[in-house]
């Protein structure tokens, strides 16, 4: 914890973000992904790309509908295809 912190990650209690409360981050639990913590990094970490490129990858990333993502590194394929999808070029973005 402390290296993650040294890093610049600030943690936080589980409880405090749960649905139903004050400071939740998620509607129910079956929303694995946060959100607003996604969105941003996607902003935070792509300064340069246009504000209508992120939020579309934020949507075909599948974590508005589905509830799932997976947390890795794309590869180039999968780079390829995502830019095909939201029609902007995310290759400078890795």
């Amino acid at each position: 914890m402390q290296w993650l912190e040294a890093v610049g990650y600030k943690p936080v209690s589980g409880p405090a973000i749960a649905p139903g409360e004050r400071t939740a981050e998620r509607s129910d639990y079956g929303k694995v992904v946060l959100e607003d913590r996604l969105r941003q990094a996607l902003y935070h970490l792509n300064p340069d790309m246009p504000d209508e490129a992120l939020e579309q990858a934020l949507l075909a990333s599948g974590s508005s509908t589905t509830g799932s993502l997976s947390i890795r590194r794309p590869s180039a394929g999968t780079t390829s295809r995502m830019s095909s999808e939201i029609g902007w070029d995310l290759s400078r973005a890795w």
